[in-house]
């Protein structure tokens, strides 16, 4: 979370729509990494802090791609579990 600061991203809890199934994105216009309130109010205690850690992080990974800091990969799917992966690193 610091380090997305450091960069000048705004984290931001928004409703991101209906759909359960996102949980984060990240919007390079705007700087900003923006996390779902609905899974958060869902989350309470060790879980709601891991889970909004997490979730910055893979977004920050997306940051990080669009800043040419990090090689981007060819499939939204290699993509997508490369920022799983630096998640993951971030929690553990």
């Amino acid at each position: 979370m610091r380090r997305a600061r450091a960069l000048g991203l705004r984290i931001e809890i928004a409703d991101l729509g209906a759909s359960n199934a996102l949980f984060s994105e990240y919007d390079a216009r705007a700087r900003a990494i923006r996390v779902s309130e609905s899974h958060l109010r869902g989350l309470h205690g060790r879980a709601r802090r891991r889970f909004l850690v997490e979730a910055v992080a893979h977004e920050l990974y997306h940051h990080l791609e669009y800043a040419g800091e990090v090689e981007r990969l060819h499939t939204r799917a290699q993509r997508e579990a490369a920022a799983e992966r630096y998640a993951r690193a971030a929690v553990s």
